[in-house]
This record gives C-alpha cells, structure tokens and sequence, in this order.
C-alpha cells in the first residue's frame, strides 16, 4: 500500500497533467482561430511552417503550426503552473516588435483570448472543476497583464503608453 505522501504526490501529478491537458486545449483553440483572423492572422502566418495546397492562404492548417505551439504551450506552463522553463528564454517584447504588432491588434489578441477562456469556461468538465475554473480565472489575469505590459513598452510602441 502506497503512504501518504506518495498518494498525494500522485494526485498531484495527475492535476497538473489535467491543467497540462487544459492549457494545450486552450492554446490549440486560440490557435485555430487567431490564425484565421482577419486583425492579426497576418502575424500568425508570418510563422506557418507550411502553406495548406487545397486551403486558402488566409486559413492555414493547425498543423502548419506544430512546432511553434510547443513552445507556446510551454510558455503557458511557465505562467500558469510555475514549471522551469528548460527551453530558450522567452523574449516576448523582442518577438513581437520584429512582427510589427501595433496597439490595437494587442487588444485584439487579448479579446480573442479571452473569449476562447469563456467558451472553455462554459465546458460542462470545467463547470464541475472548480480548479480548472480558477486556472482559467487566472489566465485572464494574466492575459490582461501581458496586455498591460505591451501597450506600455517602450521597445513596442515608442515613447509612452500606447492605450
């Protein structure tokens, strides 16, 4: 019989990979459609691994995306659960002001951000799930304060906030 704190080092385990689960479903959600969106598609596009031949360019396939969103995933498990990050640091200014990414297509990323949260949230297994639910309460938060820090960076959007 296992002890106790093997037990709850187990249950552990097997919340964190649910909340793994639940944050690869939520980034593969925005994915598939910021990729499509018509305010910043674009910037998504710029890293498609791949053009889909029988898809319109301005819909390309999840999978053109298969090793971007690892990383992104990754991102988010950093954020969300507090795992070291053993992949290469994340330079989020840097990344984005090589796209080009202006002020309002920032509110755009985080509305539709937000909205994928909502519909999750709206999940019969997450209604029943009160700690998915606060996993995706704070990933709103954190949502809005990414979106803080971009419209007030300098690196982004030159001398003062960009509101």
């Amino acid at each position: 019989m296992a002890d106790h704190s093997t037990l709850i080092k187990s249950l552990s385990e097997k919340r964190k990979e649910k909340e793994k689960k639940l944050i690869d479903k939520v980034v593969l959600d925005f994915y598939t459609q910021a990729t499509k969106d018509t305010m910043i598609g674009h910037h998504f596009r710029k890293i498609q691994e791949f053009e889909s031949l029988d898809i319109s360019p301005l819909t390309p396939p999840i999978e053109a995306f298969k090793s971007h969103l690892p990383r992104i995933q990754n991102f988010w498990y950093v954020q969300l659960l507090g795992e070291k990050n053993d992949d290469k640091e994340f330079q989020l200014l840097d990344v984005h002001k090589k796209l080009g990414v202006l002020p309002g297509e920032v509110g755009r990323w985080c509305t539709l951000f937000n909205e994928i949260l909502e519909q999750t949230k709206k999940l019969k297994e997450i209604q029943s799930d009160p700690q998915a639910q606060e996993l995706l309460l704070n990933w709103n938060k954190k949502i809005n304060h990414f979106r803080d820090i971009f419209l007030s960076s300098p690196k982004l959007f030159g001398r003062g906030p960009a509101r």
